[in-house]
């Protein structure tokens, strides 16, 4: 059971990372929540296997590095945190930086969880390109806006200090500015090709 849900957006300019909330009216935040725990039921179903760089999981696994410490980033935000934050502009969907979405949440049997969708450009809608079917009529959309994916690509349980995943490429799209933090990265031999990395 999963409680005080909230969503935030990991975005990176230049060598610099910051987290945005998302401020949502009440009816998105509970039927956001109820995806997110559904995305979190299906994550938690996968058959687990640690973590190896030249392993590429099938679709019914998920990656896990035990011992994990999340960025300094991504670690001092809580769900207390909230208020704290600033809030997620039309002038960082324009700047298309965003690398991830990030869900939070109380779990009633550990500490917070922490969901990650990956998050590229594609998710931004762009005013001019995209178009609102409205009694009939289609209409511009005038503003930037944003599409959400239906997995998740990542999951912390900060009470087993276990980072699970399905994707080693999807993960360190926003986890790389912290490889050097974490020795598991350093096993993989510079050498490795890329290609291997699923």
């Amino acid at each position: 059971m999963l409680s005080n849900f909230h969503v935030f957006t990991l975005a990176r300019t230049g060598e610099r990372f910051k987290v945005s909330k998302m401020l949502l009216h009440q009816s998105l935040q509970d039927a956001l929540e109820e995806d997110w725990r559904k995305q979190l039921e299906d994550f938690a179903s996968k058959s687990q296997v640690l973590f190896d760089p030249s392993y590429c999981p099938d679709d019914n696994e998920v990656l896990f590095i035990e011992d994990y410490e999340m960025p300094k980033v991504i670690r001092d935000l809580s769900c207390q945190s909230v208020a704290e934050l600033r809030k997620l502009k039309q002038s960082d969907l324009k700047a298309g930086n965003i690398k991830a979405v990030i869900g939070i949440a109380e779990s009633q049997n550990e500490g917070p969880i922490f969901m990650f969708q990956k998050f590229s450009r594609a998710h931004i809608l762009k005013p001019g390109m995209f178009f609102l079917l409205e009694r009939g009529t289609l209409t511009n959309l005038n503003k930037h806006a944003i599409t959400l994916g239906n997995k998740l690509s990542a999951v912390y349980r900060t009470e087993l200090r276990t980072l699970y995943f399905t994707n080693f490429r999807a993960t360190n799209s926003f986890f790389v500015f912290c490889k050097s933090e974490f020795p598991v990265f350093a096993r993989i031999p510079k050498n490795f090709p890329p290609g291997k990395f699923c």
